[in-house]
């Protein structure tokens, strides 16, 4: 990896690391969703990245991947456990890291022996290591403490503007071909619960990506559109709160 990528992702993960350090400071009970992703996200631009996807505040049963929608008037509950997942990219060079804030309590072996999961994970994530050994290592750690780790979530590759580049990093024992890499970029996702150590999907989320830019016939406007979203995103994740500023300061060029 050229050293010119490799600051890329550093300015990029140093990104991600002030936004997760925003959240502890500001995420309290009783605040809006939307007013945290939103602070978040001009996070990351202040730092001077881009978000490499919406801002993820999934709270107590939802496992990953809630963003706030337009106009969302949800709040942070009391006694809660909230994931907070941030993605930041310099010129598509991408880091992606996730907390947990607990105010329950009840939560707290569950919140550390997770924490404990990732840092073993880490200690030992090394080039030409079996990603199932990776595997093997988080869900002994999680069932050590009585819980169970989450087998249908991972970790993954990350490569240039794409966040899910085919390799997984599981959380259980598996059969996974695959080893580590040099010069490769992951994710590692440990999940725990109390429950049965497996995810459903719930309600369709509002979080979007751009899976082709074919245009569509005599549709003027939403051609335009799909322009802006492949200028501004690529293949990258989005969500519809970033829509209107884009096209406000799009229709402001053209003018």
């Amino acid at each position: 990896m050229k050293k010119e990528e490799i600051n890329k992702l550093k300015k990029a993960g140093k990104a991600v690391y002030s936004t997760l350090k925003k959240a502890l400071d500001i995420v309290e009970p009783g605040m809006k969703i939307i007013d945290i992703c939103n602070k978040l996200e001009e996070n990351i631009i202040k730092e001077g990245a881009i978000p490499a996807f919406p801002v993820n505040i999934s709270i107590n049963w939802i496992a990953a991947h809630y963003t706030s929608p337009l106009f969302d008037n949800s709040l942070i509950p009391r006694n809660s456990l909230v994931k907070i997942d941030v993605g930041a990219h310099v010129d598509g060079y991408i880091a992606d890291a996730a907390i947990t804030i607990n105010f329950n309590p009840e939560y707290e072996k569950l919140t550390q022996i997770t924490l404990k999961a990732l840092k073993t994970a880490i200690a030992k994530f090394r080039p030409n290591t079996n990603l199932s050994t990776i595997g093997n290592m988080i869900s002994s750690v999680i069932k050590s403490s009585g819980y169970v780790p989450i087998s249908n979530l991972t970790g993954h590759k990350i490569t240039r503007y794409n966040l899910h580049a085919g390799k997984n990093v599981p959380n259980v024992p598996s059969f996974m071909l695959g080893k580590i890499e040099k010069n490769e970029v992951y994710a590692i996702e440990p999940f725990a619960t109390d429950g049965k150590g497996w995810v459903i999907e719930g309600p369709p989320g509002y979080i979007y990506r751009l899976r082709s830019t074919r245009q569509i016939k005599n549709n003027k406007k939403l051609n335009n559109i799909l322009r802006l979203l492949w200028i501004n995103f690529k293949s990258l994740p989005f969500s519809e709160r970033w829509l209107p500023k884009i096209i406000e300061t799009d229709e402001h060029k053209t003018k």
